[in-house]
């Protein structure tokens, strides 16, 4: 299989910075060949990045309360954030701290940690001794979600956990379970993963990250029909949706319906033209029509979009092979290695060199 798919984890709020940086961090899949895992559709090269500004964390300061006996210390913090002085609304907020602590100090000066790209490390440490005071969910997920960063997985759902086990039926729930359903189907815990996210799917059903990181699940578990409901579900409410219109044509791709796959991702890139893992999918999708001229226009367009993405190569060889080009195959395909392929993903790069690139 060709195929990438992106997974979008959170929800968007105000996450145009967020996702900007989680494409950059996370190789998180969203764009594996074979879905392995939600969260990483990280080619969780989840790809994606030095700090997540949750969608958690972002909805906390969209309703923090301000009251009216606020520190004038804290109020100059908020305003110098909205302002985007961070270093020194960081100076504020640490003197808030130190004069009169509570918990969303603590969350407000993590929400400008990551507005100053700081390393998810020095967010961890700074969360330890907090947790250890305030011991609420809230603080649990945003050190869950640093843990992903740098990819400690089972640290991240330990940490989940006890979100979950503290959090009431609400979104601090929702959201401790879309993460931690994400991670189990990273680590390839299929059923676990099925559990959590048809609970957060219970809770809020309207949600795209819970409803795209399900259908993926579903589609793993042999449920196609089940996934696509979701994903169209998702469409149906908004129509320039990318990231489940693209989904929709790696999962009718990855169930051999390639014209349907073909459909969703030309549609998807009327949305985003010049998004290089869907011309990539797109190749593949050519390629299984009998279309490999066209599917080599598509996938040299994605490489000069990134020519970093593995799986391009690898789908790039696949059409030199179709059109007899040997010689440029075996080179993409060692390409593909050069740029992460690894058998984490499958075995195929390698049999296809051991095929085709040995004498």
């Amino acid at each position: 299989m060709g195929l990438e798919r992106k997974i979008w984890l959170l929800d968007t709020v105000d996450t145009e910075k967020t996702t900007i940086k989680m494409k950059k961090q996370l190789p998180f899949p969203f764009l594996l060949e074979k879905p392995i895992t939600s969260l990483v559709h990280y080619q969780i090269k989840m790809s994606y990045t030095s700090s997540i500004t949750l969608l958690l964390l972002l909805s906390l300061f969209s309703t923090i309360t301000i009251s009216q006996t606020e520190s004038k210390l804290y109020l100059k913090t908020l305003e110098q954030i909205e302002s985007k002085q961070y270093k020194k609304a960081l100076k504020n907020i640490d003197q808030a701290i130190k004069t009169k602590p509570q918990e969303k100090y603590i969350h407000t000066k993590i929400k400008i940690l990551n507005a100053l790209n700081e390393h998810p490390k020095k967010i961890i440490e700074f969360l330890g001794p907090n947790i250890r005071q305030y011991n609420t969910p809230t603080l649990y997920l945003e050190r869950g979600m640093n843990y992903e960063l740098l990819y400690r997985f089972q640290d991240a759902i330990l940490d989940y956990t006890e979100a979950v086990n503290k959090a009431k039926e609400d979104s601090v729930l929702s959201l401790a379970l879309d993460r931690r359903g994400t991670l189990y189907h990273h680590i390839r815990k299929y059923k676990l993963a099925q559990q959590d996210l048809e609970r957060a799917y219970s809770i809020d059903s309207n949600s795209f990250s819970i409803c795209n990181n399900l259908s993926i699940v579903l589609d793993d578990l042999n449920q196609p029909e089940e996934a696509k409901r979701l994903l169209l579900k998702i469409v149906e409410k908004d129509s320039l949706n990318y990231q489940a219109t693209m989904n929709l044509g790696f999962l009718s791709s990855n169930n051999e319906q390639f014209e349907e796959a073909l459909f969703y991702l030309n549609k998807a890139l009327e949305i985003k033209p010049n998004e290089a893992y869907t011309l990539s999918n797109l190749s593949f999708v050519k390629l299984k029509l009998g279309k490999p001229k066209e599917a080599l226009k598509d996938v040299n367009k994605s490489l000069k979009i990134n020519k970093g993405n593995s799986y391009a190569y690898k789908n790039r060889a696949l059409i030199y092979l179709a059109l007899d080009m040997k010689a440029e195959a075996c080179d993409d395909l060692n390409q593909a290695l050069i740029y992460g392929y690894s058998e984490f993903y499958g075995p195929e790069v390698k049999e296809l060199i051991k095929q085709n690139c040995t004498q």
